[in-house]
Order: C-alpha cells, then sequence, then structure tokens
C-alpha cells in the first residue's frame, strides 16, 4: 500500500475514531439523537472507505457491519440499548486496536474474532445469536467476483475525490446485493451518470441526497437524479433507460453519462473546495521540535541583547533591540501555536472510561467536559493522559458513591463529574470535580499510620489540607481488599511523579459529604521553561516559576527551631525552611547575607522556604540538557545561558529535597 496515502488515511482515521468514542457514549444518554445518529453513521462509513482504499480488509468488514447496524437504528428498526450498545463498543475497541497496529507498522491485520461479527450481524438481525434466517439478506463485505470501472468521461489515471470514492462503494455494496440475494432484471446504473458531473467533484450535499435514495429503496438512478434535482444540477431530466444486466456480475458495469444542465457557481465551489484543501500541510513533528529549537536559541541571544541595551544606553541600539524582542516574542508565539493540541485530544477518551468503570460499579455518573478546546503543547498533551485517567477513575472508584446511597443522602441518583480545562497565563488549569462523598481528614491520617507512611506525632501535626494530600503519597489506599480498579496505592503517586516531571502542581480541595476538586497546574510548553532567576553565592539558578508561590525578606526573629528544622509560621502554616547555600554553595555559614530573600515553593504536595542571597528576576529559559559527567545528579534539571552570558543551572526541586 502507499505509504503517503496510508498515513493520510491514519491521521483522518484517528480523528474519527477519537470522535466516536465521545459520540456514543452520549447516545446511550441520548439513543435518538439524530445528529449523533449520523455523525456515527458517517463515522464508521467513512473509516470502512478509507480502510477499502488501502486493501485493509479486515477493518472493512468490522466498520460494514457497524455501519449497517447503525443504519438500521437511525431508520428506526433497532433500538441503541442493552446488547446492541455492548457489540457496538467491543466492535469500536476491536477498530481502535486495527487503527493501532497499522500505526505501529503492522500491514497485514488479522480479522476481528468471528464471535464478534455474528454478533453484530445479529444485532443487525434484531436477535442477539449467531442464526440467521432465511429470508434476511445475506450480509456480503466482500465481493471478489464484482468488477467496477470508472463512468465514462472520468481519467482512469487521475485521482478521484472522497466523495466519488464513497459513491463507488455504495455501489459495489449494491451490485453485490443484486448478486448474491435476487438477480434484478435491471442493473443498477452508476450514481455518477444520472445529472451529476462525472469530470468534476460531486459535493457532500449531492452524496447525502443520494445515500438518501438508495437508502429508501430507490435504484441508483433514481437516487442519483433525485440528488441532483435537489442540489440545483438537474431541472427537469428524464431517467436513462434501464440496462439489461444478468443474473450474475462478473464483468464491469459500464455508464454513459447523461447530459444535464450545471449551475453556474458549481466551479466556483469546486475551486474554494481545492483552495481549502491546499491551505494545510502535514508536517514532522521532529521537524517542528527543530524549530521550535532554534526559536529557543533565538530567545537567549534576544535576552543576551537586552542585557547589553542596558549597558550601552545607546538610543538607536535600544530601538533595534526592542523591535527584534518584539518580533521575537511573535516568532515564539507562532511557532508554539504550531505545536498546540487542543485538550481535547486527551478529554475524548473519558466519556468511554467513565461509563465502563460505572457500569462494572453499579454506579450512575454523568460526565461534563468543560474547555475542550483549550490548546496545550503536544508534549504535555500526550503526558497528561496517564494522571488524568488515574484522578478520573479516583473520582469514580472513591468519590462518588452508589445511586441507593446518593438517594438516602437526598442526593440525585446520577452523581456528576466535572472535567475542565482553561488558561490562565502561561499556565493551563486542568480541573477534576466531583459531587460525591468527599475525603474524611481524620481517615486519611488514620489511615497513612496504619500502613506506616507517618508517624502519630506527624499526623496530629498535619491541617485537613495537608491530609488530603497523603493520598498522593506511594502505598496509600483506603480500599482494605485489591481489585482490578484500585487498592494497590500506585495511581495516585504516578499523578504526583508525573505532574512533578512537568514543573506542575496540584491542589486538592474537599468538603465531606460534598464532593472533591483536584486543580492541576501545568505550563503550557516545556519547550521554554518561565524561571526565577536567583542568586546563592556567586552563582545563578533558575527555579521553575510554577513552583513559586510568593517571596518575602528574610527575618530570623520570625523563624523557630522544631525539632532541629528551621520554620517559619506562614498564614496559620509552619513552613520549613532550607539555607540553600548550605547545599549549592561553597560556603557553609547558615547565617544568610541581610538582604537574603524567602522564596516559597511548591514541591509536590509540599510547601516549603528555599533562602537565597538575591533574587534577580523572573527570565525565560532554554534547557539545555547537561553533560554526562553531570548525568543523573540529583537536583538539577539542565542548565542554561542568562542574559548576561553566565551560565546558570536550573534546579530541579523533588530532587533537590531528597538530597536535603
Amino acid at each position: 500500500m502507499d505509504e503517503e496515502i496510508l498515513q493520510d488515511f491514519l491521521v483522518e482515521a484517528g480523528e474519527l475514531y477519537e470522535n466516536l468514542n465521545e459520540q456514543l457514549v452520549e447516545l446511550e444518554r441520548d439513543p435518538h439523537n439524530t445528529d449523533l445518529l449520523n455523525a456515527i453513521f458517517r463515522g464508521f462509513h467513512t473509516i470502512k472507505g478509507g480502510a477499502g482504499f488501502i486493501g485493509v480488509t479486515p477493518l472493512v468488514e468490522l466498520c460494514h457491519r457497524a455501519e449497517n447496524l447503525f443504519d438500521k437504528i437511525r431508520n428506526g428498526e433497532r433500538e441503541y440499548a442493552g446488547g446492541n450498545v455492548d457489540v457496538v463498543l467491543q466492535a469500536y475497541d476491536v477498530i481502535g486496536r486495527m487503527i493501532q497496529a497499522l500505526q505501529a507498522g503492522e500491514r497485514e491485520l488479522e480479522a476481528a474474532d468471528a464471535r464478534l461479527l455474528a454478533e453484530l450481524d445479529a444485532a443487525v438481525k434484531g436477535e442477539m445469536s449467531s442464526s440467521v434466517e432465511m429470508d434476511a439478506p445475506v450480509e456480503v463485505v466482500t465481493a471478489p467476483a464484482i468488477k467496477l470501472t470508472l463512468p465514462e468521461g472520468v481519467d482512469p489515471d487521475g485521482e478521484i475525490s472522497d466523495e466519488e470514492f464513497e459513491a463507488l462503494l455504495n455501489q459495489r455494496d449494491m451490485l453485490a446485493k443484486s448478486a448474491q440475494v435476487t438477480a434484478p432484471t435491471t442493473a443498477p446504473e452508476s450514481p455518477f451518470v444520472a445529472g451529476l458531473d462525472p469530470d468534476g467533484e460531486i459535493t457532500d450535499e449531492e452524496f447525502e441526497a443520494m445515500l438518501a435514495g438508495l437508502q429508501s429503496g430507490k435504484s441508483a438512478q433514481e437516487a442519483a437524479l433525485d440528488a441532483a434535482k435537489a442540489v440545483g444540477v438537474l431541472v427537469d431530466s428524464p431517467p436513462a433507460p434501464p440496462v439489461t444486466a444478468p443474473p450474475v456480475v462478473t464483468e464491469p458495469v459500464k455508464s454513459a453519462p447523461v447530459p444535464a444542465a450545471k449551475p453556474t457557481n458549481k466551479t466556483a465551489v469546486v475551486a474554494k473546495a481545492s483552495e481549502e484543501a491546499e491551505s494545510t500541510v502535514r508536517v514532522d513533528t521532529k521537524r517542528l521540535d527543530e524549530i521550535m529549537n532554534l526559536v529557543g536559541e533565538l530567545v537567549l541571544v534576544r535576552n543576551r541583547l537586552l542585557n547589553l541595551r542596558t549597558l550601552l544606553q545607546n538610543e538607536e541600539v535600544s530601538a533595534v533591540v526592542a523591535n527584534l524582542d518584539h518580533v521575537t516574542m511573535d516568532l515564539q508565539a507562532s511557532v508554539m501555536k504550531t505545536r498546540m493540541q487542543p485538550v481535547k485530544k486527551v478529554f475524548s477518551r473519558f466519556p468511554r472510561v467513565v461509563r465502563d468503570l460505572a457500569r462494572k460499579l453499579g454506579k450512575e455518573i454523568e460526565l461534563e467536559l468543560e474547555g475542550e478546546d483549550t490548546d496545550l503543547d503536544k508534549n504535555l498533551v500526550e503526558a497528561l493522559a496517564d494522571p488524568l485517567v488515574h484522578l478520573v477513575r479516583n473520582a469514580v472508584d472513591h468519590g462518588v458513591e452508589d445511586p441507593q446511597t446518593r438517594e438516602s443522602q437526598g442526593k440525585p441518583r446520577v452523581g456528576k463529574l466535572i472535567l475542565s480545562a482553561q488558561q490562565e497565563g502561561d499556565h493551563i488549569l486542568l480541573t477534576i470535580t466531583d459531587d460525591g462523598k468527599g475525603m474524611n481528614a481524620d481517615v486519611l491520617r488514620q489511615k497513612a499510620v496504619e500502613k506506616g507512611l507517618i508517624d502519630e506525632m506527624t499526623a496530629a501535626q498535619l491541617d485537613d489540607k495537608a491530609a488530603f494530600e497523603l493520598i498522593l503519597l506511594p502505598g496509600f489506599s483506603t480500599k482494605t481488599e485489591i481489585s482490578d480498579v484500585s487498592g494497590r496505592g500506585v495511581g495516585m503517586d504516578v499523578v504526583k511523579s508525573t505532574i512533578n516531571k512537568l514543573n506542575g502542581s496540584i491542589d486538592i480541595h474537599s468538603v465531606l459529604g460534598e464532593g472533591t476538586i483536584f486543580n492541576i497546574r501545568v505550563p503550557l510548553t516545556l519547550a521554554i521553561l518561565p524561571t526565577l532567576m536567583v542568586g546563592v553565592g556567586e552563582f545563578n539558578y533558575a527555579i521553575p516559576l510554577t513552583a513559586v508561590q510568593e517571596i518575602f525578606d528574610y527575618d530570623p526573629i520570625q523563624s523557630n527551631r522544631i525539632d532541629g528544622r528551621m520554620m517559619v509560621r506562614l498564614r496559620s502554616r509552619s513552613i520549613p525552611l532550607y539555607f540553600m547555600r548550605d547545599w549549592l554553595s561553597s560556603h557553609t555559614s547558615h547565617e544568610p547575607l541581610d538582604h537574603a530573600k524567602v522564596v516559597i515553593v511548591n514541591i509536590g504536595t509540599v510547601m516549603v522556604g528555599l533562602i537565597v542571597d538575591q533574587v534577580r528576576g523572573q527570565e525565560e529559559v532554554v534547557i539545555k540538557p547537561l553533560g554526562a559527567k553531570l548525568q543523573g545528579v540529583q537536583g538539577y534539571a539542565g542548565a542554561t545561558i542568562t542574559g548576561d552570558g553566565r551560565i546558570a543551572l536550573i534546579l530541579d526541586l523533588p530532587g533537590m529535597m531528597n538530597r536535603f
């Protein structure tokens, strides 16, 4: 198969597959939604058409059966409920695995399980069994004896449009049914011959009108005529005389195009469609990464020039540097946008996750998705998938109660789970909210002590907010029995470690009996990192700005030593203090300079104060990997070049805390 065509198919099939995930779950809640039914039918139909074009027969067979079932459902002959829902979702999962196999490089796919195909056939016939009624039409997936040719007037060596290809597939299915079920006295004409331009493209409106005619039982000739009249291509043209066909079609069906009046704006519509198709281009993500790296280097040069402008005090130089600064910012923003993807790419999987897990646990949960169009760096979109899955599963399993419990507490039977995303400056805020039972801080403290994660004295000193954060510790779980859903105490630890690696933070709010909110903040991109530049001794260090909460002057009088550790009281909360010079500088004195500052940072779920000699200000930096000899040293995420041309190490706060 042509590799370029295959990649185009995989891109389109991947998008359709993601859309189907959400649509199928939504349809279960609203089974008579005509728009959803039509969208799902078109999704399976389009994937089938593309798979047939590249010769992936197993995928064609499966999509064909799913398409047949939804054709029955949208025509009111079947219901999307019970066993029909289960078999469709099973088929959807297998389709996903086939697409993933093609993406992984496999070119010979195994056919879907025969039992699944039989259940789909039974669902089409209205019976969930493998028996076939004698008078029922036989479903034909492949018809090797049937050959198709393009209508006269269409260049066989040129390209055909997607609409023409789909129409050919419909022609094939129609001919196959005619040959296998009954031998008609007349063979259906090609869909292109009746009033539709054989030398141009047919529009979506024409194709939908023609398809509707075929499904109502009309011949292809009649359906094409109706379609042409419906869209104004043909005003009044009699149908072409029928062509006698043999009982079994083994030769190409040749069709002569019927002259038809063409609208004056047809050419303009086709030209506009071509122009829109050529306005986009598929670019390898590696090339985008290279461009982003070059923009990062440009940012470093810009920072250096901004620093020199202050030293030179020259108006002309200042004007040029200011212009360069403006252009660099615009270029950086534009390149970042090319790497952005909507967070919907992650969100689209959760309707199915919630649906399956709630059904398994005997719960009723409604999922709401907000801010799906919020854009995020593609690397972050991929990295956030696992943490969000763990949080959503945790909310379904631990948060939302079963319907009977909710009713006894005066709550609606159906629990609500909200997954939202929104941009806040140069960060993205992801929120997972449930209206479940909330968390009991006392129970969490007790469980942490029982599992040996903390001692009783530490547990007693934890406020409720700190107690909520205990669920992020490795090995913590409130379940007494281990199941395939929860109980091992590893899921939430994955959330914490992943968010830390992304230079993000997680915040937990909960009210007993009312619900829980998880707030996750991550930067828009990992390519260019906003930092707070600080001075410790004679060196500069960069602290990721996402972790910085506030800064204030260090006052030894306001600090106290508790259990051998320096602490400061900040709004009724005791914050541990760490002297950065003890670890980062050759100086060993514990006494900081008179102008020392305290930088309050969030490290995972812990808030600490870092005492530094100077705070030099904010600066965007590009992370450069450390040399081979420094690889693996805890506390350093990389290095960068500051605006004054010096090298600054970027601090890895979680790794640094392991060294204290």
